[in-house]
């Protein structure tokens, strides 16, 4: 698979996550899905966004998140009807108590 470059909790942006994503060669396309503005910020702790696999319907692979990243299917795609969702949720800073940034990467 491939990797994403680093993302910055607290300072990366939805937008910027999920144009990484779609960066990545092994990815097709993919929408993130957030409560929050698409121009917000990742919080640094327990913030969920979705990963929608848009042009692949289907069961995929689950993505795998670095750093206390927590991945779960939401919605087992079905070809040829249903799109995959992937939940993301960072449960713990990974770089340890007391730093106000962290950082991760998604893999797929």
């Amino acid at each position: 698979g491939a990797k994403t470059e680093s993302i910055k909790l607290a300072t990366t942006t939805y937008q910027e996550l999920e144009e990484m994503l779609n960066a990545l060669p092994t990815v097709n396309h993919v929408d993130v899905i957030t409560e929050q503005s698409m121009s917000d910020a990742i919080a640094a702790s327990h913030d969920t966004f979705e990963v929608e696999f848009t042009y692949d319907y289907g069961d995929v692979p689950m993505l795998v998140g670095s750093g206390g990243i927590v991945v779960t299917e939401t919605t087992k795609g079905d070809t040829p009807y249903r799109k995959e969702t992937q939940a993301f949720t960072c449960l713990s800073n990974p770089r340890g108590a007391g730093h106000d940034t962290s950082y991760f990467d998604i893999s797929f």
